[in-house]
């Protein structure tokens, strides 16, 4: 199994993953995160992680970039990758 990484939407190898250093999240760290298992390629409890997710982001006031769906297919693509 080759490791990808996703960000925002570009999959690559680790060693190609590249965040600007003018991103908000770089600058200031302003960030949450959520972490979750997956079986056989399939996101366990998605629904539950991306709520808490949602949670996280608005304690401390930042808008996620996509909805429920979006990030739902942006993962599914990732462990397609």
């Amino acid at each position: 199994m080759s490791l990808c990484i996703n960000i925002n939407g570009v999959i690559t190898p680790p060693e190609a993953a590249i965040i600007s250093v003018l991103d908000h999240g770089f600058l200031f760290g302003d960030s949450v995160y959520e972490t979750l298992r997956t079986y056989g390629r399939r996101p366990f409890l998605f629904t539950r992680h991306f709520k808490r997710l949602q949670h996280s982001a608005s304690a401390i006031y930042l808008d996620l970039m996509w909805d429920r769906n979006r990030y739902r297919a942006e993962l599914d693509r990732t462990l397609l990758a």
